[in-house]
């Protein structure tokens, strides 16, 4: 199955596969567009051939309307049909020219360069920054701060491992990428924050949190 995917996105690709009670062997076409759903991560050889899609988790106070295949295929059906009798017509594929090109290029790599991060790792991340926030009290942290905060939580979590060193002897530019791509895939950023001394360092708002902690962990109330 994993080469009949792997050769599927190039013109004249085959798959060689026995055939009837005397498996006679073929060769069979598999160039096409397919679409794969799934958690976790692909093969690579899959992914590097695919446009990715990510779903976000629903939240438990949004409503979803049920979905029917036969109502869908009823409405899909005729947009299916007339995008097909337009792509036979030449003229209007060579319309699709270098713009197109470029910007269907640009959305790709967008897409594929997205930073992959351990889906549990995270969610605990998100779990123990909602924890700062709530002893803190506040609606800002620095992201010294919330280092500090992290790598004193009595946990199992590998930050007092992984940043405690550094903080320890001023070094925060490392820990701070880190913790930017942790919080990328939620569109969580930093940003300068003024605390009550009246300094403006870099850090983080409650505020931006909010939508990744009900949609990630919502077992606690923050």
């Amino acid at each position: 199955m994993r080469s009949l995917l792997n050769g599927g996105f190039e013109k004249k690709a085959t798959v060689r596969r026995c055939f009837g009670p005397t498996q006679e062997l073929r060769d069979y076409q598999v160039f096409c567009a397919k679409a794969l759903a799934g958690i976790g991560k692909l093969p690579d050889t899959i992914s590097n051939r695919c446009v990715p899609i990510q779903l976000v988790r629903r939240s438990r106070d949004e409503q979803v309307e049920r979905f029917r295949k036969r109502e869908a295929e009823k409405v899909a059906r005729p947009i299916c049909a007339e995008l097909e009798a337009w792509s036979k017509q030449a003229d209007n594929i060579e319309t699709l020219g270098d713009e197109w090109l470029e910007r269907a290029r640009g959305a790709l790599v967008k897409l594929c360069c997205q930073t992959e991060e351990d889906d549990g790792l995270g969610v605990n991340l998100l779990s123990a920054i909602r924890s700062a926030f709530n002893n803190a009290k506040g609606d800002k942290l620095s992201t010294q701060q919330l280092f500090e905060t992290l790598v004193n939580q009595e946990t199992d979590s590998p930050w007092a491992t992984w940043w405690e060193h550094d903080l320890r002897n001023g070094k925060t530019r490392g820990p701070a990428q880190r913790l930017a791509g942790l919080l990328k895939p939620y569109k969580i950023k930093s940003r300068t924050v003024r605390l009550s001394d009246d300094t403006t360092p870099k850090g983080y708002l409650r505020g931006d949190f909010e939508e990744a902690w009900k949609r990630f962990c919502p077992s606690e109330s923050p």
